[in-house]
C-alpha cells in the first residue's frame, strides 16, 4: 500500500491530467511514470484512481512530451494483468498503430512495447491485435534506424506470435528476411531477440520453416557458433534443433560445417 502522502500526490497528479495546462500535467506525467516504472502497488492505484482513460486520451495531443509520457506509462500499467485487459478495451491499440510513424523515436519505441505488452501471454489480445495494421507497423520498424526501437518491434511480434495466423501473416509481411539480416545488427539485443522471434515464428509453422530452410539462413545461425556469448550460442542452438527435424535443413547444416563449429565452441567453452 501507498503511504498517504504518495497517495494524494497520485490522486492530484491523475486530476491534472485533464486540465489544460501543459507544465502542471508535464509534471503530473512525470511523477507518474516514475511512480510506475517498477512498482505494482502504483499501477493498481493509478487505475483505481482512473488514470487509465485519462492517458488514453493523452495520445491524441499534439505535445510530443504529453504523447511520450503517456504512451511510456502505459506501456508500464499494462504489465499488470488486470490493467492490460482495461487498456486493451479502452481503445489503445489503433492509436498505437498510429503511433508507430511518429516521428520521435522514443514514441515508435514505447508505443511498439505497449503491443508487445498488450499480447503477451493473451491469446485474445494477440489474435485481435493481428486482424489490424499492427503486424504492417511493426515489420516496417524492424528496418529502424534505431537500435531501440527495433528490439521493441522484435518483442512486440514475438508476443503476437503465440497465435499462428499471425506468425503466418508476420512472415508474408517480409520479416523473415529483414530478421536474417539483423542477425548481424550491431546492436546486440536486436541480434539476440531477432533468433529468437525467428526460432518462434518457424515453430509448428510449415509455410515459415519452408521460407527458411536456405543455405543463407543455416550460414548466419552456424556462425554464432563462433561467438564467445554463450545467450546468443543457446539461441542459435534452438533455432537449428527446431530446424533439424528437415532433412533438407539437415543437409545443410552439415555443408556449412556445423559438426566443426560446435566441437570447436565447447572446446572453448
Amino acid at each position: 500500500m501507498l503511504n498517504q502522502e504518495t497517495q494524494e500526490k497520485l490522486k492530484l497528479s491523475i486530476r491534472e491530467l485533464s486540465l489544460k495546462n501543459i507544465s502542471n500535467r508535464l509534471s503530473s506525467l512525470s511523477f507518474l511514470s516514475d511512480l510506475s516504472w517498477n512498482n505494482e502497488i502504483s499501477r493498481v492505484s493509478i487505475r483505481e484512481e482512473g488514470g487509465i482513460v485519462l492517458l488514453v486520451e493523452l495520445l491524441h495531443e499534439s505535445d510530443v512530451d504529453i504523447i511520450k509520457y503517456a504512451v511510456e506509462i502505459l506501456w508500464n500499467l499494462a504489465k499488470n494483468i488486470e490493467n492490460k485487459v482495461e487498456i486493451f478495451h479502452a481503445g489503445v491499440v489503433d492509436l498505437l498503430i498510429i503511433l508507430l510513424k511518429h516521428e520521435d523515436f522514443q514514441i515508435r519505441q514505447y508505443s511498439s512495447a505497449a503491443i508487445g505488452v498488450l499480447a503477451e501471454n493473451n491469446a485474445e489480445h494477440a489474435l485481435k491485435i493481428g486482424q489490424t495494421d499492427a503486424l504492417v507497423g511493426l515489420v516496417n520498424l524492424l528496418r529502424d534506424q534505431h537500435g531501440k526501437v527495433r528490439e521493441k518491434a522484435i518483442f512486440a511480434l514475438l508476443s503476437l506470435s503465440i497465435n499462428d495466423a499471425n506468425k503466418t501473416n508476420i512472415g508474408k509481411l517480409g520479416a523473415l528476411e529483414t530478421l536474417i539480416s539483423l542477425l548481424n545488427d550491431e546492436y546486440r539485443p536486436v541480434k539476440e531477440s531477432s533468433i529468437v522471434l525467428l526460432t518462434a515464428l518457424i515453430t509448428n509453422n510449415s509455410t515459415n520453416q519452408s521460407a527458411l530452410i536456405t543455405e543463407k539462413t543455416i550460414s548466419h545461425i552456424i556462425s554464432f557458433f563462433s561467438d564467445s556469448n554463450v545467450k546468443l550460442v543457446g539461441f542459435g542452438l534452438n533455432f537449428i534443433k527446431t530446424l533439424s527435424v528437415f532433412s533438407s535443413a539437415q543437409d545443410l547444416m552439415i555443408k556449412a560445417g556445423i559438426i566443426n563449429k560446435l566441437l570447436l565452441f565447447f572446446e572453448n567453452n
